[in-house]
């Protein structure tokens, strides 16, 4: 076959380390073809035969040299090498440590009989299906991917319809279980087709499996789109190092924020005194409601020196280590607040389970490539300039706030992805108070949909993480000079970032911002979209 078609790969596992089954198989894929895409990351209750494990779905975009039945035969090799049992006494919707199939095939469409039928007769069926398509369409429905403003947030409603079992597989004999088949862009054909592998017309640049994923995305939020997901039927899940997997849509998450400098601007250094103090602190803000600590030893307020990698690790590490020692807070994600790739590495050996980077990558150029390794999540924030320079004019003009944001989260993103961050590892932050006036936080906080939206698919369905805690704009509009003096203003903006589809919000009065999020979390599924 002359160059490359796209496929759409759908994976599965619920057997053994399901992660590291996926991420070999990708590794797999990746020894021949072009692994172009990955979608979100998804856990969901099986079906069919619902007495076995959840599984773990995601999908890849593909470019193949590959005819069907080829790519087919090397799928069922890479299962085999996986530890699959392909034999014929294997129960057709039973567990299994990976399940690979095509579900969409660029240009083509497939019926061998029981050996392979592409698209799969039974895609347009399954939620869990269609999510991880429309994931990956460059285009959604209408304007936007299908994540846009309901966004990826958390609890709203009801479980997934189609929960999951079958995977999307475009293998019609096996009937694959589990595999939540998120493709990446692939070519539909509306009838299902019964062309053979050989026959078919393709489409120049895959236009007709970005319209497939089209009529995916245009089908999943017709049928509620991400008010499914958040249950235990379909959610998307973080691999959160240590802990395993994390999900984080159920309800927004609450980071407390574990700061050891002597110059922030918040609090005035009270936690660097000791590392017992620090642990006591963090005990206080788990006993308050945090569902994750974040600590730092770099101060990040405009005009702050910045410390080396070096005297930010002695800060640091002494307390993350103080942390794993005691029982209950080792049992929380620990986020590491650093841009330096030094510091990463050293604070998850130690035990954090996050990377919290406020430059986005920008200044350590080796940040993208550790964080690969380190197979934690990282957060992705929005920042100009440094934390010297950030609030100069250069830094804070833009012709679009929302829009160029989005624009530069996405190329940030693009280049982690790049350097092997998978997409289901990377959590979005707006930047507020970085680089941004008191009107462009403004802007910001009130069009988080529309900045979901403007993000390219899976980017606009990942979480959202708001640090609007304390800001010097909070102060600015309620006239109060001390930033311990904003937690009120800062639980006001927390709950409206949660109404706009905010996931994470970070905080250093967590009781207060707890309970504001709360209320937030029960309001926001009955939001009706478009009304101001």
């Amino acid at each position: 076959m002359a160059g490359r078609r796209q496929a759409a790969i759908a994976l599965g596992s619920n057997l053994g380390d399901r992660l590291g089954n996926l991420l070999a198989a990708v590794r797999a894929l990746a020894e021949t073809d072009q692994v172009r895409q990955l979608s979100r990351l998804y856990e969901s209750a099986p079906a069919y035969v619902t007495d076995q494990p959840p599984f773990l779905n995601a999908a890849a975009l593909v470019g193949t040299s590959l005819p069907p039945l080829e790519l087919l035969r090397r799928l069922k090799d890479i299962e085999a090498r996986l530890g699959r049992d392909l034999g014929p006494a294997a129960q057709r919707w039973g567990p299994r440590p990976i399940d690979l199939d095509i579900v969409f095939y660029e240009g083509q469409t497939v019926t061998e009989g029981e050996t392979l039928v592409v698209p799969h007769p039974r895609w347009q069926e399954r939620d869990f299906v269609k999510a991880p398509l429309a994931d990956l369409c460059s285009a959604g429905p209408g304007s936007s991917s299908g994540g846009g403003a309901s966004g990826s947030s958390s609890s709203s409603g009801g479980g997934a319809s189609g929960s999951r079992g079958g995977s999307s597989g475009s293998e019609a004999g096996t009937g694959q279980g589990g595999a939540a088949g998120d493709g990446g862009p692939a070519e539909f054909s509306a009838g299902g087709g019964s062309s053979s592998a050989g026959g078919g017309r393709g489409e120049a640049a895959g236009g007709g499996l970005q319209r497939q994923l089209r009529l995916a995305a245009s089908l999943w939020a017709a049928a509620g789109g991400e008010r499914q997901l958040g249950t235990p039927d379909l959610e998307c899940v973080l691999p959160m190092g240590r802990l395993g997997l994390w999900p984080w849509q159920r309800r927004t998450q609450v980071m407390g924020i574990l700061n050891v400098t002597p110059d922030s601007f918040s609090d005035g250094g009270r936690h660097n005194g000791s590392v017992a103090a620090a642990v006591a602190h963090a005990a206080a803000l788990a006993e308050a409601g945090a569902d994750i600590l974040d600590i730092g030893g770099q101060s990040t307020r405009p005009g702050s020196e910045l410390l080396t990698a070096e005297q930010e690790k002695e800060r640091i590490l002494p307390v993350i280590r103080a942390l794993m020692q005691e029982e209950r807070l080792a049992r929380m994600p620990l986020s590491v607040d650093t841009f330096y790739a030094d510091v990463a590495a050293a604070a998850v050996e130690a035990g954090a389970t996050m990377v919290n980077d406020v430059s986005g990558g920008t200044l350590d150029p080796g940040m993208h490539a550790q964080v690969a390794e380190l197979n934690v999540p990282y957060v992705l924030m929005h920042m100009r300039g440094t934390p010297q320079d950030m609030q100069q004019r250069r830094h804070t003009r833009y012709g679009d706030v929302v829009a160029d944001v989005a624009a530069e989260l996405a190329g940030a993103a693009q280049r982690a992805t790049a350097a092997g961050i998978e997409p289901w590892r990377l959590v979005l932050d707006p930047g507020l108070g970085f680089a941004k006036t008191q009107q462009g936080n403004l802007q910001l906080m009130a069009q988080l949909p529309a900045l979901r939206a403007a993000l390219p698919p899976p980017l606009g369905g990942l979480p959202l993480l708001l640090g609007p805690s304390r800001k010097g704009f909070l102060g600015k509009l309620t006239g109060r000079e001390r930033a311990a003096d904003r937690d009120f203003a800062s639980a006001a903006a927390a709950a409206l970032c949660v109404a706009g589809g905010a996931n994470i919000i970070r905080a250093h009065n967590v009781e207060a911002v707890r309970d504001a999020v709360r209320v937030a979390d029960a309001v926001r599924p009955l939001l009706v979209p478009g009304l101001s």
